[in-house]
């Protein structure tokens, strides 16, 4: 009887044992599966994070780049603008030497004229001065003439 008791606790012991095992391996399962699924959470979360820190990235390089066009269409437009004053200055001098040369075309011109009115002015007095030039030789032959017709008339006369 007293081996039976003995063998009946042993076998007690034997399941208590096997029960506490088993609840012992469960536990350690249940803890290696939350250890799963916490690692898992916790590398979502590493990649969540690395996921949000490359937009981050992204976006600051897409910022960086805007800034960059922005500054460089800045640059452009200056340099457009700058074209363009040089453009304007040259069209500038281009339209002050085409005023000028008709300036100094039409002071040629005038010029020209000027010298040309003298010219006729002096061919004008020429011809005066000829015409008095001739009218006072023809006084002067007549004078002389009517002086020799005199001396002509007296030496006859005198005969």
């Amino acid at each position: 009887m007293r081996q039976k008791r003995i063998w009946k606790e042993g076998k007690r012991e034997e399941i208590k044992r096997k029960e506490r095992r088993r609840r012992e391996r469960e536990k350690e399962r249940r803890d290696k599966e939350e250890g799963r699924k916490e690692r898992r959470r916790r590398e979502r979360e590493k990649e969540r994070r690395d996921k949000e820190e490359g937009r981050k990235e992204r976006r600051r390089r897409e910022r960086e780049k805007e800034r960059r066009d922005k500054e460089e269409g800045r640059k452009e437009r200056r340099r457009r603008e700058r074209e363009k004053e040089r453009r304007d200055k040259e069209e500038g001098r281009k339209e002050r030497r085409r005023r000028e040369r008709e300036k100094e075309r039409r002071n040629k011109e005038e010029g020209r004229k000027e010298r040309r009115r003298r010219e006729r002015e002096k061919e004008r007095r020429d011809k005066e001065e000829g015409r008095k030039e001739r009218r006072r030789r023809e006084r002067e032959n007549e004078r002389r003439d009517k002086e020799e017709g005199r001396k002509e008339r007296r030496r006859r006369e005198i005969r």
